[in-house]
């Protein structure tokens, strides 16, 4: 559900700042789970492709999204079973998309074990890793710092532990979320 003020309110910040590319804000949920939601994040997201690998902490049901920067680009949803809008996001902002998030809760988002994201939570989790894993790359592949080769053969040890079944995908993306940190901001 969306609140009586979200379309205006959003309207007037993407037309008050043309270099916008998504407007989100933040929500509720409400159901068989009450939770806050996008709390942790306000304003202008910098490094957003990099917060990124923490999760989608975008709201699709809050998201407005700038056609044009869309058609520029050549963006659109790809296949990536019930992690498409989280692909999308990752997307613009590699293409240096802006991401503004209202600080005020102008949806509410009802949380069943009905729903999509529930009943597929498994083959949702398999994108949310694949997409994560290409945001990590992506970043490898800017050589910008020189950490970046180091790092490159540490994702690459991390792949091959993955492969002995020793270290977990999950795992490998929070160790190289922490190294990027580190190395990058």
């Amino acid at each position: 559900m969306m609140m009586p003020e979200r379309l205006a309110t959003q309207l007037d910040i993407m037309e008050k700042d043309p270099e916008i590319a998504v407007c989100c804000s933040w929500g509720t949920t409400f159901g068989e789970v009450e939770n806050k939601i996008g709390h942790h994040v306000n304003g202008y997201v910098d490094n957003a492709y990099f917060w990124l690998l923490t999760g989608n902490y975008l709201m699709h049901p809050s998201a407005m999204i700038r056609r044009e920067f869309l058609k520029a680009n050549r963006l659109h949803y790809k296949n990536y079973p019930y992690a498409e809008d989280y692909k999308l996001w990752t997307d613009i902002t590699l293409k240096d998309g802006r991401i503004y998030v209202i600080p005020i809760i102008l949806f509410k988002y009802r949380v069943s074990n009905k729903q999509v994201s529930f009943l597929h939570r498994k083959e949702q989790s398999v994108s949310r890793l694949r997409i994560q894993q290409e945001v990590v790359e992506t970043l490898l592949d800017k050589v910008e710092h020189p950490q970046d080769k180091s790092l490159k053969n540490i994702y690459k040890t991390m792949i091959k532990l993955n492969q002995a079944n020793l270290l977990q995908g999950d795992e490998i993306i929070f160790i190289m979320y922490k190294l990027l940190r580190r190395t990058r901001f």
